[in-house]
């Protein structure tokens, strides 16, 4: 374990242009002044990865999974360089890591790797000589295969959260440009509670059912090996959410927050058990070389498994395909509203409050 050492991961909308990679490089060159050692996880600069995401379709209809993860990792790897770049400039001693360069090893799943493995030896030679280490985010490597593979999306909360925990960090700061974590989206929601404290099971449900905080599989990591988590703003460290393991902070039937995910599928599947149907789902993926999906809710009736499923929307695009040549599943509803409307089987009533303050009670029937 090394002291006084913390994990910090930047956003892609924290490095979207130079001056503020050059603005983060100074914050961080200012922590190690303070005698902080450093590991920094970097996401793609901006919509790099969105970018790169819509030019691989512009190409090909199907991109191969593979070839998709080659591209999108070097969206990482510019804004790594970059910062390291920067962190020379300032006289702050820094070294850039891929993934793979980074020994974070992962199972062969392209698109949606698992990391089963650290092995952060140059990491930990670098943190050794007091240079701060700055990782490419969202990317590992296959040891078997040698294949490079990519974390899914929020992949970079992954990368930093199982660096925090093989290091004992004092804490891991996912470092946004929000000031933490909300009770609804403050993009949409002017009025949303910033909490300056939440329990980490509600941070799981929230980024289980779609909040824009971190990815949901590194909340059950960081839960896994209790790392220390704080969600703040990139230009102010000093502004947040600490993430607590008292669940008794709420009280009980408390409103917490409302989220959502932009887009979903219902999959069904004609089978003899839920077993057989989940089986079904995840070899039509493994043929068409789709990563899982984020199974949101699931039920078995009368020979029909249903699922309700979500991801990103690249892999959502490929589901739809591959589900659409499918012969015993399908897609048997494909957006959000035909999703909604078929958990609602009367009237409901909505509160909403105008803009200008007006108040008034609808009544819709979905």
């Amino acid at each position: 374990m090394i002291s006084k050492l913390r994990v910090l991961k930047f956003g892609g909308s924290s490095l979207a242009t130079p001056e503020q990679i050059k603005s983060v490089a100074k914050k961080i060159a200012d922590l190690r002044e303070q005698g902080i050692s450093l590991i920094v996880v970097t996401s793609a600069m901006g919509k790099t990865t969105d970018d790169l995401t819509r030019l691989a379709y512009n190409i090909s209809s199907h991109p191969n999974r593979r070839e998709l993860d080659m591209l999108l990792t070097t969206g990482e790897r510019i804004s790594m360089a970059l910062m390291s770049m920067c962190l020379h400039d300032l006289n702050c001693p820094a070294i850039s890591f891929t993934g793979s360069q980074a020994g974070i090893m992962t199972d062969g799943s392209f698109s949606n790797a698992k990391i089963k493995e650290l092995r952060p030896i140059r990491v930990e030679e670098a943190l050794s000589k007091n240079q701060v280490v700055v990782l490419a985010g969202f990317q590992g490597v296959d040891p078997i295969s040698k294949e490079i593979t990519t974390l899914g999306r929020g992949g970079s909360d992954t990368t930093a959260i199982a660096m925090a925990a093989h290091f004992g960090a004092e804490r891991c700061e996912i470092l946004k440009d929000v000031d933490g974590v909300f009770s609804a989206d403050p993009k949409l929601v002017r009025s949303a509670k910033l909490y300056k404290k939440l329990p980490i099971e509600v941070l799981q449900e929230f980024c289980f059912w779609g909040a824009k905080v971190l990815n949901y599989r590194s909340v059950e990591l960081a839960k896994e090996h209790h790392v220390p988590l704080y969600v703040g703003r990139s230009d102010n460290f000093e502004i947040g959410t600490e993430i607590t393991d008292d669940y008794q902070t709420f009280k009980e039937g408390d409103l917490l927050g409302v989220n959502s995910h932009s887009d979903a599928i219902e999959i069904s599947v004609a089978c003899s058990d839920s077993t057989e149907g989940e089986n079904s789902i995840k070899n039509i993926l493994n043929e068409c070389l789709l990563p899982e999906l984020q199974i949101l809710s699931f039920e078995f009736d009368h020979g029909t498994y249903k699922a309700l499923a979500t991801s990103d929307p690249s892999t959502l695009r490929g589901a739809r395909e591959a589900f659409r040549h499918a012969s015993k599943a399908h897609i048997s509803r494909d957006n959000l509203a035909t999703i909604t409307a078929s958990f609602y089987k009367r009237p409901c009533e909505i509160h909403i409050v105008t803009q200008d303050k007006r108040e008034a009670t609808i009544q819709k029937y979905f």
